[in-house]
């Protein structure tokens, strides 16, 4: 078993040593295609293993496909959590090209990647935040493991991401929705939210623009980030519901009470560690 693990080691180092002396790994698929660094980034695997879901149509395909059934060409987009850059290349490149996006990601080392990804793609109508949104203004903690970079990184210090590893922390700006909406004097039609865990707190702060009726917002609920914090999806279920808005199920799930395509009610207790939701 040793031999046999340290020869999956060999193998993968010669793997991230090309793709990193490459610079370079397209993901392409029959829907778009997208260009990632792999010279300056602090963890080439977590690209390579990105692209080979990308290439494979394993990348959250039904969120992608629900995108582009409801995202018109000329919108403003706010996406929170931008992590490195995938959805931001691929609204900016593909879904609005003749709108804007404006991402928001408080990790330093996925912003600077995000930022090397969208010039690589030719990507110019995506505008980047180094900030973190949550109900609030000022400044918070940001956790992580290892190295930060990693899609997992959390405003929360108690996370499954940190367990059992050495914790990492930096201190990060903080916006809400509506200040930033406010402030810039934009009038976003849909919101894309993923940020582990904070998902009830970024709508706390977006009230205001969230409510409005032509707004639209995906979200990826974390339900071992929620659980952490002694909450459940419940909570996002009925703050968007007390908002107006009608929820839907994106994926299907063998174990899900609730099927793909469906009407989500916020009482439904659905207990998948990660899953979208659509509302309109």
């Amino acid at each position: 078993m040793t031999l046999k693990n340290n020869f999956y080691r060999f193998r993968n180092g010669i793997k991230n040593n090309f793709y990193r002396y490459k610079k370079t790994i397209v993901a392409q698929n029959p829907k778009f295609s997208l260009l990632f660094d792999t010279c300056y980034t602090n963890d080439v695997r977590q690209v390579i293993r990105l692209c080979k879901r990308i290439k494979r149509n394993r990348w959250e395909k039904d969120l992608i496909q629900l995108c582009f059934e409801h995202i018109k060409p000329d919108e403003t987009v706010l996406e929170i959590g931008t992590w490195l850059g995938n959805y931001s290349i691929l609204l900016g490149k593909y879904l609005v090209p003749r709108g804007k996006v404006f991402g928001f990601e408080p990790d330093a080392v996925a912003f600077r990647q995000c930022s090397i990804n969208l010039l690589l793609n030719d990507v110019h109508n995506v505008f980047l935040q180094r900030a973190a949104c949550s109900d609030s203004t000022g400044f918070l903690d940001l956790y992580t493991n290892r190295i930060f970079g990693n899609s997992g990184s959390s405003i929360f210090a108690d996370n499954p991401l940190t367990a059992g590893y050495e914790q990492r922390k930096i201190e990060v700006p903080c916006t809400t929705v509506d200040n930033f909406v406010e402030a810039f004097r934009i009038s976003p039609t849909t919101v894309k939210i993923d940020v582990e865990g904070a998902e009830d707190l970024v709508i706390q702060g977006g009230v205001q623009t969230l409510q409005k009726k032509d707004v639209k917002i995906f979200v990826e609920i974390h339900t071992p980030y929620l659980r952490a914090r002694g909450k459940s999806p419940n909570v996002v279920f009925r703050q968007l519901a007390e908002l107006g808005k009608t929820l839907y199920m994106v994926e299907a799930f063998a174990d899900s009470p609730v099927k793909k395509g469906a009407v989500l009610e916020p009482t439904t207790s659905i207990d998948i560690p990660n899953f979208h939701i659509f509302a309109k």
